[in-house]
């Protein structure tokens, strides 16, 4: 009577588990436009420019 539709559809998302990387093991495993941020504890790989969009943006720049 609402004419308001609900889609529920049960979306499983299954993540691989996280490797362990020496620092050595991450800087030969990065990109060129990725980033290796070194905390006292972990170590972490991200990408260089976190928005997409800006990332689409950097990548047409460079490549023409």
């Amino acid at each position: 009577l609402t004419n308001f539709r609900t889609v529920l559809k049960e979306e499983n998302i299954f993540l691989s588990p996280p490797r362990k990387m020496s620092l050595e093991d991450a800087l030969t495993y990065i990109k060129d436009d990725e980033l290796v941020e070194v905390t006292p504890r972990h170590l972490r790989l991200r990408k260089k420019i976190l928005d997409p969009n800006d990332r689409k943006k950097a990548a047409r720049k460079a490549g023409g």
